[in-house]
């Protein structure tokens, strides 16, 4: 099979702007005047991704899954469970709510089905003094009941900033944040999130900002309390991706992602246990294979097939760079 491309999904975001289509040149092809997060990949049921490329154009993931199975996927894949990873590409022109995502161990305390996620956000593109928003402050690593009241009296205040590790956003800098991390991505930060396939959010504060109708919006206060350790708070691992390098830069229980370095030309196999999504974060590139190639440019993801052989060109007169991501099934 050939490098498989999806539509990308629109959605609306309170937060969002205009840079998925000024600086990425994506269509806008919604009513939206402004939209916080493109999905890319994503096999959930009230969002499926539409296959756009070659002879398997409009069938969705879950036709792909339902026909192919394990020859596309992999050996290793469970056809009975949708495909485990959610890719987004996220355009924050205000500050995200602070929020958590629950830890598996967290989810038999929880209401309703809620699902972990554990995600990673690659910045593409960062305006002058933008912040990335991850983890309580690490000389709270022994906090007291005092620091969680306190925390906890401050929810509705930016105040609730003095207990969060803030770190200058930069382009090309990797941010994995394991579930369970309190975070929220600042403003003027344009990312990459590759994710576990969830759509779990709790909020914890959404610094008193208003909906379209003038009202706040939901917090998940007693959910978010039950999933934020204060005594052992979880702390984002960040790393500065060296472009010149093939390496691997992220190793999770649900995935492995390896930055690849292209100059002129590269090689690329997926093994017969696993797909692979490839994501274009610099440069301009081609991908196929004797089936089908296809032109990607900055942000652009395709599903890579089981056991299949690519040769990946770069178009542009730079180093390009792809992030190649691995599901642990």
């Amino acid at each position: 099979m050939y490098p498989i491309k999806f539509n990308n999904i629109l959605k609306y975001r309170l937060w969002g702007g205009d840079s998925i289509f000024t600086k990425l040149h994506r269509k806008n092809d919604t009513s939206y005047n402004i939209v916080g997060e493109s999905w890319d990949i994503s096999d959930r049921t009230e969002d499926q991704s539409i296959v756009i490329n070659g002879s398997l154009q409009g069938l969705s993931l879950q036709d792909l899954r339902k026909k192919y199975g394990k020859s596309l996927f992999g050996s290793n894949f469970d056809t009975s469970k949708p495909f485990p990873i959610l890719v987004k590409v996220l355009d924050a022109k205000e500050d995200l709510s602070l929020q958590v995502h629950p830890k598996k161990d967290d989810i038999p305390k929880l209401q309703g089905n809620p699902q972990s996620k554990s995600e990673f956000w690659y910045i593409l593109d960062n305006e002058k003094d933008a912040k990335i928003m991850a983890g309580l402050k690490e000389n709270t690593a022994i906090a007291t009941d005092k620091f969680k009241n306190d925390f906890i009296e401050n929810l509705s205040s930016y105040n609730l900033l003095n207990f969060i590790n803030i770190t200058d956003s930069k382009k090309d800098r990797l941010i994995y944040v394991e579930s369970g991390t309190i975070h929220a991505i600042g403003a003027g930060n344009l990312i990459l999130e590759i994710q576990e396939n969830s759509d779990t959010t709790y909020r914890v504060s959404d610094w008193g900002r208003l909906d379209t109708e003038g009202n706040p919006r939901q917090l998940h206060i007693a959910e978010s309390l039950e999933c934020i350790d204060f005594k052992n708070p979880q702390q984002p691992k960040i790393i500065d991706v060296d472009l010149k390098k093939n390496y691997q830069v992220v190793n999770s229980q649900y995935f492995t992602t390896n930055n690849y370095a292209i100059e002129k030309e590269f090689n690329f196999s997926t093994t017969e246990e696993s797909c692979c999504l490839l994501s274009l974060v610099n440069g301009e590139i081609t991908v196929g294979n004797t089936k089908e190639t296809i032109s990607l440019s900055k942000a652009d993801t395709v599903l890579l097939p089981a056991k299949e052989d690519f040769k990946i060109i770069n178009r542009s007169n730079v180093l390009a760079n792809i992030l190649i991501t691995t599901p642990k099934y």
